[in-house]
């Protein structure tokens, strides 16, 4: 991805614009401007476990639960979550967000959102963005640095969807 670049998921509604990607910044940075449109549901708590992350609310309320603690951010807000810790973000039905979001290192991040759109644009996730079984197993090894499920130790999640995404290749699945 490179400076310019826009990721949109049709089924949920969210749009990443690169601001400055991975490449651009020597693997330090990912910047994206983000929009969470309206009634994005609640998704699994999950962390980011070699990235610190960092919003910037620049319009709109975004409901948070970080750690487990409920809250709202506002516009003109930040927020900064350190790596590894359990977090989610959706807007209400009424509410809608648009933010500066950063992770720290780029990683392979704005690969995952690009992965996870492509699956969508091919019917392969539910009405709520979620991936079924198969190609969410394949998603989570993959992208394991990226992004892990909150309610699984990572130890676990490796064994788990080590299977599953061996056997998601055996039946033919590909991201």
């Amino acid at each position: 991805m490179q400076p310019g670049d826009v990721i949109e998921n049709p089924v949920t509604g969210h749009r990443y614009e690169v601001v400055h990607s991975g490449r651009d910044t020597a693997g330090a940075l990912l910047e994206m401007l983000a929009v969470f449109p309206p009634g994005v549901p609640e998704p699994p708590d999950h962390c980011h476990p070699r990235q610190e992350e960092r919003f910037e609310l620049l319009e709109g309320t975004l409901e948070l639960r970080v750690a487990g603690v409920r809250r709202q951010l506002r516009a003109g807000e930040s927020l900064v979550i350190p790596a590894g810790t359990r977090h989610a973000m959706w807007t209400t039905p009424t509410t809608s967000a648009r933010a500066r979001w950063q992770t720290r290192p780029a990683l392979r991040s704005a690969d995952f959102f690009a992965t996870a759109a492509r699956l969508a644009r091919e019917g392969r996730v539910r009405s709520d963005g979620t991936p079924d079984l198969w190609d969410a197993a394949l998603l989570l090894r993959a992208y394991r640095d990226e992004f892990q499920l909150g309610a699984l130790p990572p130890m676990i999640q490796g064994v788990v969807f080590g299977i599953l995404a061996a056997v998601a290749r055996l039946m033919g699945r590909r991201l």
